[in-house]
């Protein structure tokens, strides 16, 4: 989770109309990934999307290992702006409520070394401000309306939950009696007059507590044997995810338990090469993430899927999307990369070739059998040709170029050495190019400095990364390849 950023006018957000499908699956926006290799996972790239009032929010990195830049639109359509304030994680609320933290680290990226701190400060406030810090303890933060439920506390055991429109706290408790708030996993929920958090006892048994901030009314529910997750609906009904069974019977069990009531498992599928996402209650209805590989389905297409569970066992599909492809340039369709949902509706965000495509609607808005966006779609790219580059005597090299559709943007050949397990990066040259459809060779010039560092290498060489970073007929587009660039003798 490169340093470098792309353009900022290649990473504005623009807004798309597409009158040919239907209103639920039309993006709200569309937002151009960053450069990533070959193998990054989009989940680095992005954040979100929440739900806050009528707006959707999200955020998008502008190169792997960069922070991401917080972006909202309005859910019913319309412009895509920028959030100031910093941020690492948010949460939603449906008064138009956004909580955001940021963590601050000091002394280096090792957590193993002494000098090595870490501190959270949460932000909570209406989407386009002003915001009030709350605390500063390391741990997930819900949002519900115009609630937050967060950790608080000279050593984080406390859940509170404050109302930011009231601008009140309404309830806190302790973490719990005899037991240890999960503080990196506190599994925060959030519903209505409910929330939830996971504890630890001495024992090592795993509850939630569920408590309710208007009686103040605090229970504990142990969790089934085998639990991965757990959601909680407004009436304080809790849907736990287990992963039982060995061998042709391992299996997702999803089970519901009322408050005072028995468990009763409402669904269950084979855990073999299948994921399965506990999201939220949307009244009574639980929305669940379902990723299923290849190998998973025999010879039927691989899926994402978004379904809504009714009490009853019931079934109806959300949303289809690809699952991610094995390699980022051979990605086959849109994959689903991030999804909220709040009572009644559902955003939503889909990685499409070399752009990030946002979208929400009303549950009840989406078509007969959900949206799909299962169809392989072509990612037009350049293709670069060759892996070696020679540096003549005058420090010139040719990069050659294949490009599907007319390609412009930003060429960058960046250098690499090594001094035992450590890297460093040697910028070497960086122009800009537009092309036509077509193969091309683009003259590429480093320094004489540059050139003599090349042949310091093992046999005059070094390893380097050449990136094209911009777009391909009208869609934005990048490729990465590792190169060997060679210091000629001639």
């Amino acid at each position: 989770m490169l340093t470098r950023r792309l353009p900022l006018a290649l990473l504005a957000p623009v807004l798309v109309a597409a009158p040919a499908v239907p209103a639920a699956a039309a993006p709200l926006a569309r937002v151009p990934l960053p450069l990533t290799g070959e193998v990054v996972p989009s989940s680095f790239l992005v954040r979100g999307p929440v739900l806050a009032g009528d707006t959707v929010v999200f955020g998008a990195s502008a190169g792997t290992g960069t922070p991401a830049r917080m972006l909202a639109v309005p859910a019913a359509g319309g412009p895509v702006r920028e959030l100031p304030g910093p941020w690492s994680r948010l949460s939603g609320g449906g008064a138009g409520i956004l909580a955001r933290s940021e963590v601050v680290t000091a002394g280096g990226e090792d957590r193993n070394r002494p000098a090595y701190t870490a501190r959270e400060t949460l932000m909570a406030g209406p989407v386009d401000g002003p915001a009030q810090t709350l605390g500063t303890c390391i741990a997930p933060v819900a949002a519900d309306g115009a609630r937050v439920a967060y950790a608080t506390g000279d050593h984080c055991d406390v859940i509170a939950v404050r109302d930011l429109v009231a601008d009140r706290e309404i309830a806190r408790w302790p973490a719990g009696d005899g037991a240890r708030l999960t503080a990196t996993d506190a599994g925060f929920r959030l519903a209505g007059d409910r929330v939830a958090w996971n504890v630890d006892a001495p024992g090592g048994t795993s509850s939630v507590m569920v408590a309710d901030a208007v009686t103040g009314v605090a229970r504990r529910e142990p969790k089934p044997t085998d639990t991965r997750s757990y959601a909680l609906a407004r009436d304080g009904t809790l849907a736990f995810l287990r992963n039982t069974g060995f061998q042709e019977d391992w299996k997702h069990r999803i089970v519901l338990r009322a408050p005072g009531g028995a468990d009763r498992e409402i669904a269950a599928w084979s855990a073999w090469g299948t994921g399965i996402s506990l999201l939220a209650f949307s009244g009574d209805e639980l929305v669940v993430g379902l990723r299923q590989q290849a190998r998973a389905v025999e010879h039927r297409a691989a899926a994402d899927r978004l379904l809504a569970l009714a009490p009853d066992g019931a079934v109806r599909t959300l949303l289809r999307a690809r699952p991610p492809a094995e390699v980022d340039h051979a990605h086959p369709g849109q994959e689903l990369v991030g999804v909220d949902v709040e009572d009644g509706r559902i955003a939503w965000m889909l990685r499409d070739c070399d752009e990030a495509a946002v979208g929400a609607a009303a549950i009840a808005d989406l078509p007969a059998g959900g949206i799909d966006a299962t169809a392989p779609e072509h990612c037009p790219r350049p293709i670069l040709e060759r892996t070696t580059l020679r540096l003549d005597r005058l420090a010139r090299t040719t990069v050659a170029v294949r490009c599907p559709a007319a390609c412009s943007g930003t060429l960058t050949l960046t250098g690499r050495s090594s001094s035992g397990s450590e890297y460093a990066v040697h910028p070497l040259a960086q122009r800009p190019f537009s092309l036509a459809a077509g193969r091309h060779r683009l003259r590429v010039l480093v320094t004489d400095e540059d050139r003599a560092w090349v042949a310091r290498g093992v046999r005059h060489a070094r390893p380097a990364q050449l990136a094209l970073v911009g777009t391909t007929g009208t869609r934005p587009s990048s490729r990465l390849a590792t190169m060997q660039v060679i210091a000629d003798k001639s």
